[in-house]
């Protein structure tokens, strides 16, 4: 370093030039994990798995290897090259009810470490129906127009149901099949003293 008297540096002072040590610190491109679309799913129990989620991994060169510490969130390649796209899915067969969370760990091969979390919110099965209740109305001697009922789980699930009445005078048919379903509900006046 030169301290000068003058523009172009003619005459320096005393002591100039001075000779200044300096360090140069040189870090590798930092490594980094992004998922492309959300990574929080929401399930119901026996449904279908949500879709895969694409996170796209950068930094330095080489080689990289992901793990996850959960049975249901896994990684369809777990090592490879930078930079990368991982694909992860939420395997859910089996999962009970309740909110499940895990981080999808990505290493290089230069020691860095990158994370991106993961929630999968497994949800109760829903029975549903296309009406809550039923309403019939008729003249007397007049025929009463049956009502149809459909019904399914929420996660799509084929499963065997029943229904039955306690009143003789509503006839229900089918009284048992599979998932999604449909039953007709009819009145049969003869059965009871039906009166307004």
């Amino acid at each position: 370093v030169s301290l000068c008297k003058d523009q172009a540096c003619a005459a320096q002072y005393t002591g100039s030039p001075v000779s200044l040590p300096y360090d140069l610190n040189v870090t590798a491109t930092p490594l980094a994990a992004i998922a492309s679309s959300s990574t929080r799913a929401t399930v119901h129990v026996g449904a279908a798995n949500p879709p895969e989620v694409d996170v796209q991994v950068g930094g330095p060169g080489g080689t990289w290897k992901a793990t996850t510490s959960s049975s249901w969130l896994k990684v369809a390649q777990a090592e490879g090259q930078l930079p990368a796209t991982i694909k992860a899915r939420f395997v859910t067969q089996g999962m009970a009810a309740g909110t499940y969370q895990d981080d999808l760990v990505v290493r290089s091969a230069d020691g860095q470490e990158a994370k991106v979390g993961f929630t999968l919110e497994m949800l109760p099965t829903q029975f549903q129906v296309s009406t809550e209740s039923f309403s019939f109305n008729g003249v007397n001697g007049a025929p009463i127009p049956s009502q149809t009922l459909n019904f399914t789980l929420d996660n799509g699930t084929p499963t065997s149901w029943t229904a039955s009445t306690a009143s003789p005078w509503l006839l229900l048919a089918p009284g048992a099949g599979t998932t999604p379903g449909s039953l007709t509900a009819r009145v049969d006046a003869s059965k009871s003293n039906l009166v307004s």
